[in-house]
């Protein structure tokens, strides 16, 4: 019901002559896969990503039975240190976002490379701490500021790859 009723608050979509360039040729040229494997901006966004999911996955999958396991929480306890983390990172993407498009379009690396360096130095101090406290509290400031980066690195493919590539540079 939920999904139904935000389903129906979504606009409606644009028409067809603003969303498909008119000039389009008969035929797209296909590019040799090789060549989209070679492209360093390819391996570059794709390393990137998968760095940056892994960040992800692993703080979302590994950190309750961390808590469990090596803080002593109590399943609630733990369950509830876990989500808040994940909730601070949503309100990020959704800042990073806004960052992105209104203050970085020009140039996403002044934004995308600090909240990435402050995300990996946090894991650090946050596996060092003794409190669960402490430790909640740097993984919500690690995710916060990876969640900065998160819609930048979802949009980096459309802004760096050449127009023919952007679809196999996606995967």
């Amino acid at each position: 019901l939920v999904g139904l009723a935000l389903w129906r608050l979504l606009p409606p979509p644009l028409p067809r002559e603003l969303t498909e360039p008119g000039d389009r040729p008969s035929e797209v040229p296909q590019l040799p896969l090789s060549s989209v494997l070679r492209n360093g901006l390819v391996l570059r966004c794709a390393v990137m990503f998968a760095c940056f999911n892994m960040l992800s996955y692993g703080m979302m999958t590994w950190v309750p039975s961390y808590l469990l396991e090596a803080k002593g929480l109590t399943l609630v306890a733990a369950g509830v240190s876990a989500a808040i983390p994940s909730l601070v990172t949503a309100v990020g993407v959704i800042a990073g976002g806004w960052l992105m498009s209104r203050r970085f379009d020009a140039n996403p690396r002044l934004l995308l490379v600090p909240a990435l360096v402050v995300a990996a130095a946090l894991l650090v101090p946050m596996l060092l701490v003794e409190s669960a406290t402490a430790f909640t509290v740097l993984q919500t400031l690690a995710m916060f500021s990876g969640g900065l980066a998160a819609i930048g690195i979802v949009g980096l493919p459309l802004r760096v790859l050449p127009r023919d590539v952007v679809g196999s540079g996606f995967g």
